[in-house]
């Protein structure tokens, strides 16, 4: 299942602000920014990594290995839109059972918007649980638990908004440049999947012209 890159990754940043984050969505992004070795060397210490979002690469090393009829590719944008028509079509592909009676739309789990994002990183600095990428001010023991539903309650009211769009989170220039590092790759797996990424929003070249090469070290970041 695959996903549009703008929408993942700001997907991805709201989960681990969930998971106890305190970094900011341009700290979490471009890591390599704010590091210093030993900490750069990715072997040593894993984190995100923007490359993972090159969709043909994966497809292309799934289909060497199991062969290109076996691997389905399935669109998250086309869920989003179909719904229960979508997942009824991918059950059938996939020949899955499924007891539909226990099958609900209902989002579990919402963005945040931009100030309950903020709340949520000052919460955060109270725990050191629990992802590996974080700054904490001390380990308040039991704290994480109580944290994550104080989060909920109060984006269930509505009053903080929606959740940002990535030229919100790092600005319109990062945004832009990760949009081209993505461009030319999706155009490919268009082509090779005969899907209609460009339709569904997807980062594709303008015209004809190759998506440019994504360097961190670059972009001007907005935090």
């Amino acid at each position: 299942m695959l996903r549009s890159q703008t929408s993942v990754i700001v997907s991805l940043y709201q989960q681990y602000i969930r998971a106890g984050g305190t970094f900011s969505a341009a700290r979490f992004l471009f890591p390599k920014l704010y590091l210093q070795r030993p900490e750069v060397v990715t072997y040593k210490q894993p984190r995100f990594d923007v490359d993972f979002f090159l969709y043909s690469r994966i497809v292309t090393l799934y289909d060497d290995l199991f062969g290109r009829e076996n691997v389905h590719v399935f669109l998250f944008e086309d869920f989003r839109r179909g719904g229960m028509d979508f997942l009824r079509e991918f059950a059938a592909e996939l020949r899955l059972n499924v007891d539909w009676e226990k099958v609900s739309l209902e989002p579990r789990l919402r963005g945040y918007g931009a100030p309950l994002a903020w709340i949520a990183r000052g919460l955060n600095l109270f725990t050191r649980r629990s992802v590996l990428d974080k700054h904490y001010l001390v380990n308040i023991p039991g704290w994480y638990r109580p944290r994550r539903k104080i989060l909920e309650a109060l984006n269930r009211t509505g009053l903080f908004g929606k959740p940002p769009k990535l030229s919100d989170l790092i600005g319109k220039d990062a945004a832009g440049k990760l949009e081209s590092h993505f461009a030319r790759d999706n155009a490919l797996l268009a082509e090779r999947r005969g899907l209609p990424l460009a339709e569904l929003g997807y980062p594709m070249p303008a015209g004809q012209a190759e998506s440019i090469a994504f360097k961190s070290d670059t972009v001007a970041i907005a935090e």
